[in-house]
Formats: structure tokens, sequence, C-alpha cells
């Protein structure tokens, strides 16, 4: 699968979390001892956009947080990159709206699409290593790509479940 995708992917998590503070790390005190490998399987092979289960969600909201601090700090360098590239951050996004619309002409200077296509390149560089960074969390919880996909649309496709996750996410940031 393309890193693009799955960084797409986790946006959209920290878009569904709806969440703008830092989340809590660590594990809730009382939570009951699962069989964690058989629960990995399970959740790995949960193909099918049938019913998630409680440890699914609690894993998902568990990885969405961490994927919303990381993306958090990237949004900070990825400013500072174009910042660096000597450009203001305003200008930039301009740029980039306006090259995204094949009928409007882009009014910049040479010296300004250099520092814009400089800027671009630092930014591709810092989502690429979010992108790796995000794939280590997912292999080190022994969770596929395919099963975090899933489960991104599974919530997505019901109210109840994105609610769930929500107030489980907020939950999460409060403590």
């Amino acid at each position: 699968m393309k890193l693009r995708s799955f960084a797409a992917i986790a946006a959209v998590c920290v878009t569904l979390a709806a969440c703008d503070r830092a989340p809590k790390d660590g594990a809730e005190v009382g939570e009951e001892s699962i069989d964690e490998s058989a629960l990995i399987e399970e959740m790995n092979d949960h193909e099918s956009l049938s019913e998630i289960t409680d440890e699914e969600l609690e894993m998902f909201a568990d990885l969405s947080s961490q994927f919303l601090q990381i993306n958090q700090t990237a949004q900070g360098e990825m400013m500072g990159a174009v910042e660096q590239a000597g450009m203001q951050v305003g200008r930039y996004t301009e740029i980039q709206q306006l090259l995204q619309m094949p009928d409007k002409e882009v009014d910049a200077s040479g010296e300004e699409l250099d520092r814009y296509n400089e800027a671009n390149e630092n930014i591709e560089k810092i989502q690429n290593r979010i992108q790796e960074e995000m794939i280590d969390i997912l292999d080190g919880a022994g969770l596929s790509e395919q099963w975090y996909e899933n489960m991104v649309m599974k919530i997505q496709a019901d109210e109840e479940l994105l609610a769930k996750y929500q107030k489980m996410v907020e939950e999460r940031v409060s403590q």
C-alpha cells in the first residue's frame, strides 16, 4: 500500500477524533487483562465491515491519539520548512492551491517558485518520516495497515460508532 494513502487515512482519523488537546500516554489504570496476541490476530483477520469489538475500538483510539500527536508535531515542522525556504505559510498555501487548479495561472516569480519547490521537498521528507513512524507503531502493536484502514471505514460508516470513538478519545486526552 502506498504510504501517502496511509497518511491520508491517519489524517482522517485525526479529524474523526475532533480533538485538539495532547493525548494521554499509557493505558488506563484498572484495565482488564486480555490475551493481546489473540486479539491482534482477530483484528488483523477482521476484514469485513462487521461489528467492532470494544477492545478493537480501544486499541484504535489509542493509536489515533498517538497519530494525532505525531501529526501535530509534524505540522509545526512543515510550517518551519516553509519559513526556512524563505516563504510565508499563507503565500505557500496560496501557490499550492493555485497549482492544483489547471485553469488558474500562478502569479509568482521564478525565485518564489524555487522557494516553493524547496519547501515542498522538505515537507515531503517530513511526511515520509511521519508515515514511517506511524507504520512502525502499527507494526509494533502487531497490527496491519489493512486493519487500520478497515477501522477507519467502519467508524466513518456508523454514526453511533463514531460517537463512541470520539468519546473514548476525549476521555484519553482529558485525563
